[in-house]
């Protein structure tokens, strides 16, 4: 699901540059094309879902996983988490995605490594056809039928 408009190692360099005055952290801020997450679960793909329908409906962006989310401490993925991020089939995801939104959400998953560590990644492109909407509610409350999310500063909502 590779997109033709943004070059995907430009912007993951971009996004993993350190701060100079602390070398432990990122200098990048999450905003409306960046959300970063200190772990990765399967059991919270509808708050990943949300994320992911909110950069669609604006101008695309990454989860990144693996990094705190204040202060920006790049930790990279437990071996466990990374396994479990590396080993998810994107059929199924596509499918929970498909399921729960419309139109489709085009995305791309793939991990990255910076000093050494491990991270995940999502990168989702921003919509042709918008709003994205979700179809059915799903993971309790988290995504209600009709709903269209947005991404502002750091969050996502609808």
């Amino acid at each position: 699901m590779k997109s033709k408009h943004r070059d995907r190692k430009k912007d993951l360099q971009d996004i993993f540059k350190i701060d100079k005055k602390n070398p432990e952290r990122l200098l990048a801020r999450e905003s409306s094309g960046l959300e970063f997450k200190e772990s990765f679960s399967y059991k919270s793909l509808a708050k990943y879902a949300k994320t992911m329908a909110a950069f669609a409906n604006c101008g695309g962006g990454y989860i990144i996983f693996g990094v705190q989310n204040s202060p920006h401490v790049y930790i990279g993925l437990a071996e466990k988490k990374l396994d479990a991020f590396k080993s998810i089939d994107p059929e199924r995801i596509t499918e929970e995605l498909n399921n729960t939104f419309a139109p489709e959400i085009r995305y791309e998953m793939n991990t990255y490594v910076f000093k050494g560590k491990s991270f995940g990644y999502i990168f989702v492109e921003e919509a042709q056809d918008k709003p994205v909407m979700a179809i059915k509610n799903w993971g309790d409350g988290i995504i209600s039928d009709g709903g269209i999310y947005y991404r502002y500063r750091g969050r996502s909502q609808s």
